[in-house]
């Protein structure tokens, strides 16, 4: 985590790694998320890494439950921007 750069990042496992971004926006504050396949270089080609990459690019729905969840928590509206 680095508070005054607004961003954090984990790593889920070995194979996925997430960063989130906290900038200034006219509406608030914008959130870039970016996922990232970390999988040792032998095993990203493998059916099971490229079919979590592959549901995680189609399910917004946790994405958009979590942004929910996170205005919220700050008392603050919160939506997509896309």
């Amino acid at each position: 985590m680095d508070r005054p750069r607004g961003y954090f990042s984990f790593h889920g496992g070995y194979k996925f790694a997430a960063e989130y971004h906290f900038t200034p926006h006219p509406k608030g504050t914008l959130l870039t998320y970016k996922a990232f396949n970390v999988a040792p270089e032998a095993h990203r080609t493998r059916p099971a890494v490229r079919l979590q990459f592959w549901l995680g690019a189609k399910l917004n729905l946790g994405l958009r439950s979590g942004l929910r969840h996170m205005g919220k928590t700050l008392d603050c509206r919160a939506y997509p921007g896309s």
